[in-house]
């Protein structure tokens, strides 16, 4: 099954889920989905990745889901 198909199916379960897709961008490997608002399992198996750039200190989450790369920022709606 093409990455595309995949992809539309996995955007389609987070938004059956609750889940705001922001934007879903193509990689050589994978599709990359950025979301906010995700659900509380989604929350509990997430890998947390915490990131200082230029003084500015952000915690960013990422889950593989299906072959896709779905990602988030903390907090929610910045």
């Amino acid at each position: 099954m093409a990455i595309e198909q995949i992809s539309s199916r996995v955007i389609k379960k987070l938004r059956q889920n609750g889940c705001e897709v922001v934007m879903a961008t193509k990689t050589p490997r994978r599709v990359m989905i950025n979301i906010e608002q995700p659900t509380t399992e989604m929350m509990y198996r997430a890998m947390e990745i915490r990131q200082q750039q230029h003084g500015t200190r952000s915690t960013i989450y990422t889950l593989p889901i299906d072959g896709c790369m779905v990602h988030w920022k903390h907090p929610y709606a910045s």
